[in-house]
């Protein structure tokens, strides 16, 4: 092998490394904003006072919706985006116990707009891992497909005791199609 040759080819090697270096970080100045605006921060400022009297009972706190793109990666709906029909959503929720005892059980979720059946799904905090008296944590429920124009809400249907004074259950959908 000639040096040219050795020098050419490791001149592109170096170029083909630097276009998937390029696309690992537009996909991480994708993702970055989700990860800064996870459901954690959202629900900051929703706090809660566990009653160390009851039972162990459900709180919703808080979601973030996320559109599915084509490479199936999950990307936060920000204020500023439209939400078209269409898309999937998924939606990251906060989920507290407010009760002074553990907590199982199912929570149903439903995605839903006026006059038509709701989409749901449903998430379990299993017995052999309850969630502790004052905890949160956060699921991934979806996703659903937005097959009409108007208001949606996203909402707890059942298992949750209490929903979050400041909790948005309201999504808009734009009626142009993609």
């Amino acid at each position: 092998m000639k040096r040219r040759d050795l020098i050419a080819g490791f001149a592109a090697g170096i170029g083909v490394g630097s276009l998937g270096l390029v696309a690992v970080r537009n996909l991480f100045d994708e993702l970055l904003p989700f990860m800064e605006t996870s459901v954690e921060q959202s629900s900051r400022g929703r706090s809660f006072e566990p009653d160390g009297t009851a039972p162990g009972k459900f709180i919703l706190l808080a979601n973030i919706a996320k559109r599915h793109r084509p490479s199936d990666f999950a990307v936060p709906v920000g204020p500023e985006d439209q939400i078209h029909v269409g898309d999937k959503l998924s939606f990251l929720v906060t989920i507290g116990n407010t009760g002074g005892a553990p907590v199982h059980g199912e929570v149903v979720f439903a995605f839903e707009s006026p006059n038509y059946p709701p989409t749901t799904k449903t998430v379990t905090v299993p017995e052999s891992d309850p969630m502790q008296s004052g905890n949160r944590r956060n699921y991934n429920v979806g996703p659903f497909t937005v097959n009409r124009a108007g208001e949606w809400s996203f909402t707890a249907t059942d298992g949750v005791a209490t929903v979050h004074s400041r909790y948005d259950e309201t999504v808009s959908a734009e009626s142009v199609a993609r």
